[in-house]
């Protein structure tokens, strides 16, 4: 599987796999086809994130696809909260679309709930890993591309941090009592 990233003349990021060699999600584990995102909060702050969504979808770099063939994609995203296991898979998206010409691209949303308490108070890095296995044709180099990932939730003061500016305020506002 070949990785290609950068930026869509829109500024969205993304992420362009030739193929892989895996239909199912097993084989994409054993293999390690997936893409991976990571995200650090800065020092003395937290995450509490609430969804990610995902564009998921592929081209066919310049060939048709013959009748009656559909380009099957699956996808499935882990995260290291979870530490990556199978039963903790965080969201599935398989589907199936007719040609779409040499040129055009098919894609599918996957939304996915992050509103639960392993996802809030987050102090340390992040990895997603998106998993990715096709159906295997006749087709040669068909794109797998990843779009708009979206990452929502807040980025807050660790509590002891605010809990110290909270002190802090307090010292100054009784030593301004006493002057």
């Amino acid at each position: 599987m070949t990785t290609n990233t950068g930026f869509s003349s829109g500024g969205n990021i993304f992420a362009r796999v030739n193929g892989t060699s895996e239909s199912n999600l097993s084989g994409a584990i054993s293999d390690s086809q997936y893409v991976t995102v990571t995200i650090t909060p800065d020092t003395g702050f937290e995450l509490n994130l609430t969804s990610l969504t995902v564009d998921l979808g592929y081209t066919l770099n310049g060939v048709s696809v013959p009748d009656g063939i559909g380009k099957t994609l699956g996808a499935s995203v882990f995260s290291s909260v979870d530490g990556f296991t199978v039963p903790d898979v965080l969201g599935s998206k398989s589907f199936t679309a007719a040609d779409q010409g040499a040129t055009g691209y098919y894609y599918e949303n996957l939304d996915i709930d992050l509103s639960g308490a392993a996802y809030q108070g987050l102090a340390g890095p992040i990895e997603f890993r998106i998993y990715l296995y096709d159906n295997e044709n006749t087709l040669t180099q068909p794109i797998h591309r990843i779009d708009n990932f979206t990452l929502n939730g807040a980025v807050v003061p660790e509590p002891s941090i605010a809990l110290l500016a909270g002190l802090g305020f307090l010292g100054l506002l009784r030593r301004r009592r006493h002057v």
